[in-house]
Formats: C-alpha cells, sequence, structure tokens
C-alpha cells in the first residue's frame, strides 16, 4: 500500500475506500511533513498524533474516511 500522500484530497479518499492507500500510514506521513515543513512556514500551531490515531480509529465510514485534514481556526 501507498501512503498517497502526494495526491489530491479526492484522489487520497478514493484510494483509502479502494484499499490501495492505508490511512494510519497516510496519518503518519502527514504528521512528518507538518514536523519538517512547519518550522520554516508556521502555519499549524498544534498537532494531536495520539488523538489523530484514535479519531481515526473510531471514525465512521464516510466520504473523506481516512484523510487527516487541518483545521484552520
Amino acid at each position: 500500500m501507498s501512503s498517497g500522500l502526494d495526491l489530491g484530497l479526492r484522489a487520497q479518499a478514493a484510494g483509502v475506500a479502494a484499499g490501495e492507500v492505508d490511512p494510519g500510514e497516510l496519518l503518519d506521513a502527514t504528521l512528518a511533513r507538518i514536523e519538517r515543513r512547519n518550522p520554516a512556514l508556521n502555519a499549524v500551531i498544534e498537532t494531536f498524533p495520539e488523538r489523530s490515531r484514535e479519531m481515526l480509529a473510531a471514525a465512521p465510514q464516510g466520504p473523506l474516511h481516512g484523510v487527516p485534514l487541518v483545521i484552520k481556526d
């Protein structure tokens, strides 16, 4: 399975739904990319890796199931 990190949102969702993209790997890759790029961008104030994994495990199936999203407040 691919992490799907370089796919767009729709392609990530389709890959997760088809079983071609592992949502856990996608989450881990997303968190790693934030950690790597955020010092220069200062775009993400805080991440919640453990809570994100809990939410993924409990998430109902839906059109964006398994696709990590950032919420701007």
